[in-house]
């Protein structure tokens, strides 16, 4: 083993007080880090952390309740989006409205609002920082009604669905 033995006074005094400024300075910046990231947290406190997007609409600093509205909005802009089902031969047409077709605006919101908001620290700091520096994309969320389509198609059906025919 390797021992360092420092004989001259003035050199063990200086680095002691370097190892004492170290130990302060990152104690000091943990402090800092922390308070700071403390006063990040209760200033977006019901709001989406910046940085977070859905479909590139940026949710950053909306509340929950506007982010439902803003995809409220979207889903009154395509309700008279027509869905055209043929086979050439045969069609049947839906509207997004007839189908309850649209974005699903709560779990859209639920899902922006929740970035960042789990009960593990370290991957709260790192989705935070991460949608901060580089902007974290979420997948939009849709919804529809499977009932509505089956009734619009069912007439469809019918008419493709043909028996087999012996050779």
């Amino acid at each position: 083993m390797i021992t360092l033995h420092i004989k001259n006074k003035k050199l063990k005094k200086a680095v002691k007080m370097i190892f004492w400024f170290c130990v302060g300075a990152l104690l000091g910046l943990f402090l800092f880090v922390s308070f700071a990231y403390l006063i990040f947290q209760k200033i977006n406190s019901n709001l989406v952390y910046p940085g977070i997007t859905v479909d590139e609409i940026d949710l950053s600093g909306k509340t929950e309740q506007k982010i439902q509205e803003v995809f409220s909005q979207k889903n009154d802009q395509i309700a008279n989006v027509q869905f055209i089902f043929s086979d050439n031969i045969n069609a049947a047409t839906a509207s997004a409205k007839d189908l309850a077709f649209g974005y699903n605006q709560n779990l859209i919101a639920k899902q922006a609002i929740s970035i960042g908001r789990s009960d593990n620290f370290l991957s709260n700091i790192s989705l935070v920082t991460q949608a901060y520096i580089n902007s974290l994309s979420l997948a939009a969320s849709y919804h529809y009604s499977e009932k509505k389509l089956q009734e619009i198609l069912s007439q469809f059906i019918e008419k493709i669905n043909k028996d087999p025919i012996d050779a």
